[in-house]
């Protein structure tokens, strides 16, 4: 099979799929989240879970941070490694 043959197509990619961002929930959005997943009755938190693209972990995630730390646990943090002694922060 030749290059040239009419059987070869190239592939263009789609250009929305090329600007994948990861979603970022805001505190009050979170605590809003959080409120109506534990307004629902027993078994309807998965469908609930797939209407808004969230995972259970990240539920739990979220419940943990705000009880370790309040409000200000479920604010957006720098991403990455924390530095274990303080002289590494550069």
């Amino acid at each position: 099979m030749s290059p040239d043959s009419p059987t070869t197509a190239e592939i263009a990619p789609d250009p929305q799929l090329e600007k994948r961002t990861r979603r970022r929930f805001s505190a009050p959005e979170k605590l809003r989240l959080l409120a109506q997943a534990d307004a629902l009755a027993h078994g309807e938190q998965g469908a609930w879970l797939r209407r808004n693209g969230l995972y259970a972990a990240q539920l739990s995630a979220w419940r943990k941070q705000q009880t370790e730390h309040g409000l200000e646990g479920l604010q957006s943090q720098a991403p990455g490694r924390k530095a274990a002694d303080p002289r590494e922060r550069r």
